[in-house]
């Protein structure tokens, strides 16, 4: 049997997403307040843990894999109907991706991995232009949606 000796004790954006959207699924089915409850305490508490300051920026998300960030923003707008604090979350995201549009890309156009635009690495990768590709999607439906 293997065990493993060390642990990863990274706090992941797309596992408390997938938190949060579970927990709009299980309330739309069974119209039990607990899992809606649970699901806007995740939102809460991620956007506490995951949003930070960073100099020049305002608020951002995680600087790395920003995949994983797309899971949490769709999670803000499945939550969105039920909870009026997530605008706030999703607008934060926005700002944050309009500012990695100026400020971290490569001279062909192509998005860091970082936003911030402090670390140029792993630009080259498919699954970091997917990640802005489906962030601006996704917030092109829930803005119009909005209106």
């Amino acid at each position: 049997m293997f065990y493993a000796s060390k642990y990863n004790k990274t706090k992941w954006t797309y596992n408390v997403g997938v938190m949060i959207q579970n927990g709009v699924c299980l309330y739309k089915i069974t119209n039990d307040e607990n899992y809606l409850n649970e699901a806007k305490a995740s939102a809460q508490g991620a956007y506490g843990v995951f949003v930070r300051s960073v100099n020049g920026i305002g608020l951002a998300y995680p600087d790395h894999d920003p995949w994983f960030n797309t899971k949490l923003l769709r999670a803000y707008i499945d939550i969105a109907p039920y909870d009026p604090n997530v605008k706030q979350y999703i607008d934060v995201y926005a700002n944050y991706i309009n500012y990695a549009y100026e400020h971290a890309r490569t001279q062909e156009g192509f998005f860091y991995e970082d936003w911030t635009g402090k670390d140029p690495k792993r630009a080259s990768q498919l699954l970091m232009q997917d990640a802005v590709i489906e962030s601006y999607a996704v917030l092109a439906l829930y803005y119009n949606s909005q209106l």
